[in-house]
Formats: structure tokens, C-alpha cells, sequence
């Protein structure tokens, strides 16, 4: 008997045992930053200093200084911080302004013309950004404000550009 009572100690050890050993040997926690910071202060940035222009803050009527700051820090920034849509968005909207790519001198005897492309390219980023935003839904509650704010900016510069009512 005694030794039936020894056979099931050692199996109550066994199954109850814990390994002594971790899983993953000298597990540290990533050391990788969160990319969402760098992508919102770029975005928002870049978005501000734009706006200015829009709204001729000091009589600036032309948005051509905003190149450089669409295509690195709007840009660039967003697209290595994982915010690769708005990232394009910023880089294919200073390229408009670069006077080597020819879109604003193919529009020189027609701004209308211009404001309506720049009224379809507008638009296509309103339809990305709602959709964006309506897939962020049930995510993450500042997203939801951040696109569906963005989301009325671009359908407010589109009708702005279609109407000829742009600031």
C-alpha cells in the first residue's frame, strides 16, 4: 500500500509541475517606439502649415512653400511611420506644386480646369478617408474623430475648388 500511495505523490508532482525553465529564454520587451506620434505630428503639421496658406495668413497666396514640408515631413515621416496612405497623399499633392512635374503649367490657360482636377483629386481622398474612418469605427475612438474630421476638410477644399469659392 505504501507503495501505491508513493506512485500517486510522484503523478500529482508530475501533472502539477511547473517548468523551472522560462519559454523563451532572456525574453526582454520591444524596444521598437510606437510609429503613431511621428504619423499624427506629421499629418498635423503639415495639415496646419497648408492651411494657413489656404486661408492667406499674411497675405501668402501661394502654397508652393508647403512643397518641401508635404514631401518630407508630411510625406516621408508618414510613410515610415506606417501612415503610408496620407504619406502618398502628401508626396502625390506637393508634386502638383513641383514646377519639373508640369501639372500646373498644363492647367496655365485653364484654371478652371485646374480646380476641377484638384476637385476630383479631393474628392478621391474624401471617399478613402470615410471609408477609413467608418472601418476605424469600433477601434479606436480618436481615429474615428481625427478621419471624420479629415473627412469633412476634404469634402469642404473639393466643393471649395468645384464652386471656384476656395478661400
Amino acid at each position: 500500500m505504501s507503495s501505491e500511495k508513493a506512485n500517486d505523490l510522484q503523478v500529482e508532482e508530475a501533472g502539477s509541475a511547473r517548468p523551472t525553465t522560462p519559454l523563451v529564454p532572456n525574453a526582454r520587451p520591444s524596444r521598437i517606439a510606437n510609429p503613431a506620434p511621428a504619423g499624427i505630428f506629421s499629418f498635423a503639421s503639415t495639415t496646419f502649415m497648408l492651411s494657413m496658406y489656404n486661408v492667406n495668413v499674411r497675405g501668402v497666396h501661394e502654397p508652393n512653400v508647403v512643397v518641401g514640408m508635404a514631401i518630407f515631413t508630411g510625406g516621408l515621416l508618414q510613410f515610415m511611420a506606417a501612415f503610408s496612405s496620407y504619406g502618398c497623399f502628401w508626396m502625390s499633392y506637393a508634386t502638383i506644386f513641383i514646377p519639373a512635374s508640369g501639372i500646373l503649367a498644363a492647367y496655365d490657360n485653364d484654371p478652371q480646369g485646374l480646380s476641377n482636377a484638384l476637385g476630383i483629386y479631393l474628392i478621391t481622398w474624401f471617399m478613402v478617408t470615410f471609408l477609413f474612418a467608418l472601418v476605424c469605427i469600433r477601434k479606436n475612438n480618436s481615429f474615428v474623430i481625427l478621419l471624420s474630421v479629415l473627412t469633412i476638410a476634404f469634402i469642404l477644399l473639393a466643393s471649395a475648388e468645384f464652386t471656384g469659392m476656395a478661400v
